[in-house]
């Protein structure tokens, strides 16, 4: 049997090759696997694999935005729940797109109806190696979708609903931090791990002495709407004012910080504005809309 041929692996290569598990000439300033497949490379600019306008909260950093383009999708052809929700934040999307579309909510609520009760399922049988990425991806979407689907209430022509607080928004990216926290065996060397690294809040502090601030104002939120985590969540959506531009928080700043507004008393809603926790141009003009002083 003739010898085997060594084979010199590239330690340098592009981020890439690198996650398609390819070998990289390492030819620059553009390799040849990103020549031949006309794609941009990294190494003729460090910013080219990230999109020109991010549409994820967890792809603002180059090589996280590449896990979304190319390790998610990978996951995706051989996890139906994973390849669900992928095809359900696509439907919310073109709904932002195209609003006049009424296949596109149908769209969309099918399929995520069909990737959560996968996700359930799949959880249920059990986290392992090979399903452990994909339920955080999974996961992810899930939350994801809580928050890029409040932009879509009470829409001009539609029926005008109540105003809920957003308590799903919330428990939804604490549920991601669960799985990662039961997945992290598995994320670690995974071709997704760019995703957690560029999300600090996700970092996996366990300590008991850590306050559980999150878990009590959620609590004061589910339970009797306590003015003071009300304030708190208003606070932050005003703060969100700030990435107004991406598609999926449109108007979500404004809507929110209205709904919120409604729910407290005149006291509270002195304090917010008087007591400068929330900018007047954050909450663009509503706060005048109800009488709160925001100077």
């Amino acid at each position: 049997m003739p010898p085997r041929r060594s084979h010199k692996k590239s330690r340098a290569g592009c981020q890439r090759c690198k996650l398609r598990k390819v070998k990289c000439d390492e030819a620059h300033p553009i390799c040849g696997n990103c020549t031949k497949h006309g794609v941009p490379c990294d190494f003729d600019d460090p910013l080219a694999l990230s999109p020109p306008t991010p549409t994820l909260a967890w792809g603002d950093t180059p090589p996280a935005a590449l896990a979304w383009q190319l390790a998610v999708p990978n996951l995706a052809f051989t996890t139906p729940c994973l390849m669900d929700a992928l095809l359900a934040i696509a439907a919310l999307h073109l709904r932002a797109l195209t609003p006049s579309d009424p296949s596109l909510p149908r769209l969309f609520h099918a399929y995520m109806a069909s990737a959560l009760s996968s996700y359930t399922a799949t959880l249920h049988s059990g986290v392992t190696a090979e399903n452990g990425p994909a339920l955080f991806a999974t996961a992810a979407l899930i939350a994801f979708q809580a928050s890029a689907s409040r932009r879509f209430l009470n829409e001009p022509g539609s029926e005008v609903e109540p105003y809920s607080l957003p308590t799903q928004w919330f428990h939804a990216f604490q549920g991601v931090k669960t799985v990662v926290i039961a997945t992290w065996p598995f994320l670690r060397s995974s071709d997704i791990r760019p995703i957690i690294s560029a999300q600090p809040a996700l970092a996996l502090d366990l300590h008991p002495s850590r306050p559980a601030f999150f878990d009590d104002l959620l609590v004061g939120l589910d339970e009797h709407a306590d003015p003071r985590a009300l304030a708190v969540i208003a606070s932050f959506f005003a703060m969100t004012r700030a990435v107004d531009g991406a598609w999926w928080l449109s108007g979500v700043a404004r809507k929110e910080v209205r709904g919120i507004l409604g729910l407290l008393g005149e006291e509270w809603r002195g304090r917010i504005g008087g007591g400068g926790m929330v900018e007047g141009e954050a909450y663009g003009g509503v706060g005048e809309e109800y009488g709160v002083a925001l100077d």
